[in-house]
């Protein structure tokens, strides 16, 4: 399979629905993904969309939501839009495209965010300067790598914090919804409201009672008000 035909590129999330993953609102995520215009000039696209456009709509690819969901997360820790683009500017330039789903960025350009830091204004910034004086990624950086794993350097499932690790987006299972060992949360939680005990869901899907509880879990946190990532 060619790395543009790879699952991880496909145009498989409508804004809305990726919207609802990374947890950020959809107006947002599509001036993301369009750009915008505001009084005080035109913002270009933060994030390189497919092509294509199945059924005519604008559609993320996998990697497109793994970068979406980082800066949703980055903007609800107070970080600026503006870091944020000047660091994926910068990303881009030396990494290429969707360099936020890229391993590369993180174990070796770690500087690239202490020169978007020194680039921009003084505030909330991507890096802490650790006690031997080295620049490091910010903890709430490190603890949002550590649900993504990575194959041949590029981001190939992502385990979103309201999953507790057992919940997984995978491109290559399930069309990259969320599963729980391939089984997907939101038919568990169908079946849950269903009045089906947890327990005979579990032994239909070859499941554990707590993988269950756990996917319901992660679709009720889905249905929660979204803090404001703008």
């Amino acid at each position: 399979m060619s790395g543009r035909d790879a699952p991880e590129h496909a145009p498989i999330y409508p804004v809305a629905e990726a919207a609802r993953y990374a947890r950020v609102a959809v107006s947002t995520l599509r001036n993301w993904a369009d750009g915008y215009r505001v009084a005080d000039g035109v913002y270009p696209p933060l994030l390189e969309l497919p092509r294509e456009r199945p059924l005519g709509q604008l559609c993320l690819s996998f990697e497109n939501l793994i970068e979406a969901a980082l800066i949703g997360a980055w903007r609800r820790r107070g970080i600026s839009l503006q870091r944020i683009r000047t660091a994926h500017r910068i990303a881009s330039r030396e990494f290429g495209p969707h360099p936020f789903a890229r391993q590369r960025v993180w174990v070796a350009g770690r500087d690239l965010f202490a020169r978007a830091d020194a680039e921009e204004s003084p505030g909330s910034s991507f890096t802490t300067l650790t006690r031997g004086g080295q620049r490091a990624l910010a903890p709430a950086i490190e603890q949002y790598l550590e649900t993504i794993d990575w194959e041949s350097g590029i981001a190939s499932a992502w385990r979103p914090p309201e999953g507790e690790n057992i919940v997984r987006l995978n491109p290559r299972i399930g069309f990259g919804l969320p599963t729980v060992r391939g089984i997907r949360t939101e038919v568990l939680l169908q079946r849950f409201l269903a009045r089906e005990n947890v327990g005979e869901i579990a032994d239909d899907f070859g499941l554990e009672p707590p993988e269950v509880e756990q996917a319901i879990r992660y679709e009720w946190a889905l249905q929660q008000p979204l803090a404001r990532a703008a």
